[in-house]
């Protein structure tokens, strides 16, 4: 790739365009913060200029002033975005409608000799996928709003986010404008939260209030990126843990952080989120519940007893591990507006009177 094709592409593209066709948050400008900044710093450090002088002239660049660091724009659109200078550069000359030169066709040589090459060559091998780069959704520590909108949409106490917090699996993210995601490109940038295992090959995404908007006036509940996974549960709790809790779901995770704070059960329990009812136990997982006493807790009132169904097929799975395996039904319990309760996180919303009635529900 020729610096001559990049200052081309620079003169074509500045880099307050690139920022405006990227959807990242922030406004460019002679005084601006870094793009997709997270408001942590309390006035803006950066500034866009014009180079006059050098291999950079007459193109954009961004300092910034706090860290003493200047980029162009393929540079820049490395670092917001967490790719390499070389994808990044790639990306930005097709961004920029300039073509790479490897992109051009070949002159062929003598028509037999090409002929001849062409009979003895090998197939081309396929390309791997590349493995979901996490770091894209760019996670951080919930905020103080974000740990309260959660808490108000799922009715329960700010406390008991940060139970999950504590363990290191609930985190908020960004779904950027380039993420492959089922969300139309001109409502993102969007804030979410991610519930995962503590590597990431594993997780979903929840808004803080209300779904994700689709296509064709379709929205999703929760999602996973396309070329990420969350085929593997989430332990949350000590890995010592004797008692296990099984639930499915994001918001019933939730439910029974709220259920432990206000049970004050934590101690010697673990929480087990398995991502949908169509997802089994994962062979590697099994020997984590060697010996312990596992509750199994599906979601009741579907008309097709998904949960119910998953519930009994994971406990298969389990039973010849765990000392102890049962299943445990919502049905029957209602909610104080009198629907009923359809899964944990419905009966984290119920009084402590009705918790209380259930005699312990960490205990069960």
């Amino acid at each position: 790739m020729r610096d001559g094709l990049l200052h081309e592409a620079m003169r074509h593209l500045s880099i307050s365009d690139l920022w405006k066709r990227r959807g990242w948050t922030g406004t460019p400008g002679k005084s601006c913060r870094f793009p997709n900044d997270d408001g942590e710093r309390k006035k803006a450090s950066c500034s866009i200029f014009t180079a006059t002088t050098g291999r950079h002239a007459g193109c954009q660049m961004l300092k910034d002033h706090k860290r003493g660091l200047t980029w162009d724009a393929p540079g820049l659109l490395a670092e917001v975005e967490g790719l390499t200078i070389k994808d990044a550069c790639r990306l930005f000359l097709n961004l920029a409608g300039v073509k790479p030169l490897d992109d051009f066709p070949k002159k062929e040589g003598h028509r037999k000799s090409a002929r001849l090459v062409k009979s003895v060559a090998a197939p081309p091998e396929r390309p791997k996928p590349t493995p979901f780069d996490f770091s894209v959704l760019k996670p951080r520590d919930l905020d103080a709003a974000e740990v309260e909108a959660i808490s108000v949409t799922r009715g329960v106490s700010p406390r008991s986010i940060e139970i999950l917090m504590g363990y290191g699996v609930l985190h908020s993210v960004t779904l950027s404008p380039d993420l492959r995601v089922p969300i139309p490109r001109e409502a993102r940038p969007l804030r979410a939260w991610a519930l995962h295992t503590p590597n990431w090959d594993s997780f979903r995404l929840r808004r803080f209030v209300g779904s994700f908007p689709g296509f064709e006036g379709q929205s999703h509940k929760s999602l996973t990126p396309y070329g990420a996974s969350c085929a593997v549960p989430v332990w949350v709790g000590p890995e010592s843990a004797r008692r296990v809790v099984l639930v499915e779901g994001e918001a019933d995770a939730v439910g029974v952080a709220e259920i432990i704070r206000r049970e004050r059960s934590i101690e010697g329990l673990a929480v087990v989120v398995v991502f949908s009812s169509s997802l089994g136990i994962p062979s590697s997982i099994l020997p984590r519940f060697d010996g312990r006493r596992v509750r199994i807790v599906p979601h009741v009132g579907d008309s097709k007893r998904q949960g119910e169904i998953a519930a009994v097929k994971w406990a298969a799975s389990i039973k010849p591990w765990a000392a102890e395996t049962e299943i445990y039904s919502l049905a029957g319990l209602v909610l104080p507006d009198g629907r009923a309760v359809g899964d944990l996180g419905d009966l984290a919303q119920c009084s402590d009177d009705v918790l209380n009635g259930l005699k312990g529900v960490t205990t069960w």
